[in-house]
């Protein structure tokens, strides 16, 4: 057993689910492998016994949670998996249960420690003769989960880089890179005092010939799995700056948003590849904001503020894309060269329904404004959210309520019917003008 938690080791669950796939029962066994986000930053902040503390107490709440057969083991630092006997559909949704469980603040030594998770759902299939293969899809699943943000996951072919779809998908993203199939969509960002669109942020589009249009949740991972982050980064980063050229020239001075993921702050010579294209185009760096996770400033820290500081120095904003979503600790915002905070969409969505969401979000445009920062709300879809942000003293929005990311022509005559003096959107005023472009149906 694990000398910590008490629990069982990897070495005892794993010869438990190798005695368990051998074993024919009404239900089949599924394995559950649960990584807590983010955990190293505790012990760095709070010290090995406050960590210690911390799984001690996660494990005591999960396991409480679980019925008599189910078999929950620490296998290694931060890493726990279940065995569970059910159906795919229970089973994830037990794993739902259990993120809402952890999320429930812990008290480690007087402060509140509030955790999130990632969990892989992996049931058994046909053929599987030991705990090998049953862990080995789990563990992907796990880690589909942590990359998307998606909390849970159940393992699929398309999410295992070893299959062949996942190859041919990679294969494909290749190419679509290499012979410039990959298109920049621009979305506005409306500044809700004014009415007046002031920036926009480039969202990547792969039209695949035989898939149809392919979600970026799908392939950015591939990318970073890969190390086709760098090169999809240097296209989104040259179209958009391009995009940004042109706008200028025909009058719409406007502010461009990139995505960075955390392999990008991680790369030194970012900088110097951004800076070039902003020289190759005559574009202004503080017109430029960088957008990155709370989640990406937390691995390898060191390397990802050297990057972060070299690229503030030129002028160019640093903004923390979906915020509320990733560690407690705000320490980050008062070392860091931070100019805005974008309100992740799960939390805007919802506020005129959910009590706990209003008061999120009324928290964030607070604490944004206590520290000087700009506040941005991503995924607004009505006009009834766009006014209620207003009168909240959010500073900006974007979402299919204002515009949906449309190709830079579609873009320009979106400008030429709606930012017209008299046609610009009071926020107060739902419905003042439409806002979907002819023909668009772009995912966001």
């Amino acid at each position: 057993h694990d000398g910590l938690t008490g629990l069982p080791n990897r070495w005892s669950f794993e010869a438990l689910l190798a005695h368990t796939t051998a074993t024919t029962r009404a239900l089949p066994p599924a394995v559950l492998l649960m990584d807590l986000d983010r955990f190293k930053e505790v012990n760095d902040t709070l010290g090995h016994h406050a960590g210690d503390l911390l799984l001690q107490r996660f494990s005591e709440r999960i396991r409480s949670a679980l019925g008599p057969d189910d078999v929950l083991a620490r296998l290694a630092g931060d890493e726990f998996a279940l065995l569970v006997h059910d159906t795919p559909e229970a089973v994830v949704e037990l794993a739902r249960r259990m993120l809402d469980d952890a999320r429930q603040p812990f008290t480690i030594d007087g402060l509140d420690v509030v955790v999130t998770m990632s969990v892989g759902v992996a049931p058994l299939e046909f053929g599987d003769l030991d705990a090998s293969p049953l862990l080995r899809r789990a563990d992907i699943a796990m880690y589909a989960a942590k990359h998307r943000h998606t909390g849970v996951e159940l393992y699929r072919d398309d999410i295992d880089r070893r299959t062949p779809a996942r190859l041919s998908m990679l294969g494909d993203l290749r190419t679509a890179l290499d012979r410039g199939d990959m298109k920049v969509h621009l979305q506005p960002k409306l500044d809700l005092e004014t009415g007046v669109v002031v920036g926009v942020e480039a969202l990547a589009r792969w039209a695949h010939f035989a898939r149809g249009t392919v979600s970026p949740d799908d392939f950015v991972p591939v990318a970073e799995e890969t190390g086709l982050i760098k090169q999809l980064t240097d296209v989104v980063m040259d179209s958009a700056i391009e995009q940004l050229s042109r706008l200028h020239r025909t009058g719409h001075h406007l502010g461009l948003a990139v995505n960075l993921s955390t392999h990008d702050l991680l790369d030194e010579l970012l900088p110097d590849r951004v800076q070039r294209r902003l020289d190759r185009y005559g574009v202004d760096p503080t017109l430029l904001t960088l957008e990155i996770t709370e989640s990406s400033l937390l691995i390898d820290a060191p390397r990802a503020r050297n990057t972060i500081e070299r690229l503030n120095r030129t002028g160019i904003r640093l903004s923390v894309d979906d915020f509320g979503t990733g560690y407690s600790s705000l320490s980050y915002l008062r070392h860091l060269p931070v100019a805005e905070l974008k309100i992740d969409r799960g939390f805007v969505t919802n506020l005129l329904f959910d009590e706990q969401d209003e008061v999120i979000v009324r928290s964030i445009i607070d604490l944004g404004h206590n520290l000087g920062l700009q506040v941005v709300a991503e995924g607004v879809e009505t006009d009834e959210v766009l006014s209620r942000l207003r009168g909240f003293g959010c500073d900006m929005a974007q979402g299919f309520g204002v515009c949906r990311p449309v190709p830079f022509e579609q873009l320009l005559s979106w400008l030429a019917a709606t930012q017209h003096q008299s046609r610009r959107r009071d926020p107060l005023r739902p419905g003042h003008w439409l806002d979907d472009p002819a023909g668009s149906n772009e995912p966001s």
